[in-house]
């Protein structure tokens, strides 16, 4: 196996950064709901972005995409719609357990599965030769995988703490104030559910690079530029998906006139920022993972996953949303950063100790 390549760790750890950031945006919109930023976000990040920068730098996208292999299509394509999906669970779970509760448990399904899937179930092209999860690089792996679930929990029991000290949500309360417990479990099955799902980003690139790698190449594509012409070819399910529900919601709350309104001008480019970032760091994520070879799907995945997590949480230390918490909560809330930090310097040695 390859050692791993320091520049794609550096690059799967910027991406994670720049992951946690992209909701940013969303904190500043005066106008636009869910619904309206999400739309413009899926159009611009998932399609037009993405799409204008491969005919920039493929001279032959046509002839690039009739020799893609219509299996590593149709997976590809079907992984980054349980992606899309997951996406869609999520939202509705944040508004039936919470916030705290419902990404505890997506990142406590998706960071074990999203790692360890790839060392039994081998990728392609050079991720085939990910370490196996028994090997001394692949248990090294494991550790800090379970530090990193470790920071996991400290940091939703934190999050608990801080929503109730500032007066938030109770998950499984409605808001006459009665038990909704029905709603509750739904959210439950729903974020459980989001999950599993989720991996499907990874998924989506880790199972059809190669073949969609090297169809762009022989085109003119760049070896820089052929991760970002993979993801562009294998997000396109998650798209669909991403679209159809802001669409949806727009159709029922018939709120197609925000678009319109004022201010909606400055919405929209928050809105096509978080886009934009969002695919910076999927394009990223991607190119870092090929870097790192046969490492790229269990350690850039978890590294991918670690910073984002660290990215979001640096968000709410910015915006003030510790001031008044108690002491508690916020040692959990640092313990579980360094537990994180602990955890990407674990995995980082799995390639010494290989």
């Amino acid at each position: 196996m390859e050692d791993m390549n320091p520049i794609g760790f550096i690059v799967v750890f910027l991406s994670g950064l720049i992951g946690g950031y992209a909701p940013l945006p969303v904190k500043f919109m005066r106008r636009y709901g869910y619904e309206h930023w999400g739309l413009v976000t899926g159009f611009l990040g998932y399609l037009a972005f993405p799409w204008a920068a491969l005919f920039a730098i493929c001279p032959d996208v046509p002839g690039a995409l009739a020799d893609v292999p219509l299996r590593a299509f149709l997976v590809g394509n079907a992984f980054s719609m349980a992606w899309g999906l997951a996406n869609v669970l999520y939202c509705i779970s944040l508004l039936k357990i919470g916030f705290s509760l419902t990404t505890g448990i997506l990142a406590g399904i998706a960071i074990p599965a999203g790692v360890v899937t790839p060392m039994i179930l081998k990728g392609s092209g050079k991720f085939a030769e990910a370490p196996a999860p028994l090997s001394p690089g692949g248990l090294v792996v494991l550790a800090g995988v379970a530090t990193m679930l470790a920071g996991v929990v400290l940091l939703s029991r934190a999050g608990f703490a801080r929503d109730a000290a500032r007066g938030g949500w109770t998950p499984g309360i409605g808001p006459d104030g009665k038990a909704s417990r029905g709603g509750f479990v739904a959210g439950l099955v729903m974020c459980v559910a989001a999950g599993i799902l989720s991996i499907g980003i990874s998924f989506s690139y880790v199972y059809t690079q190669d073949a969609i790698g090297r169809a762009f190449l022989a085109h003119g594509t760049s070896e820089a530029g052929a991760p970002g012409a993979v993801r562009t070819v294998t997000l396109l399910g998650g798209a669909l998906v991403n679209l159809l529900f802001p669409l949806f919601l727009l159709w029922r709350n018939r709120s197609w006139g925000v678009f319109a309104g004022e201010g909606s001008r400055l919405d929209f480019a928050r809105s096509a920022a978080v886009g934009a970032v969002t695919i910076i760091s999927f394009v990223m994520a991607s190119t870092g993972m090929s870097l790192l070879g046969g490492w790229g799907p269990s350690v850039g995945f978890g590294v991918n996953q670690a910073m984002q997590i660290l990215g979001s949480q640096s968000v709410g230390l910015i915006f003030g949303e510790w001031r008044g918490v108690p002491r508690p909560a916020v040692r959990n809330m640092v313990w579980g950063v360094v537990l994180l930090l602990l955890a990407v310097a674990v995995i980082s040695c799995g390639n010494a100790v290989q």
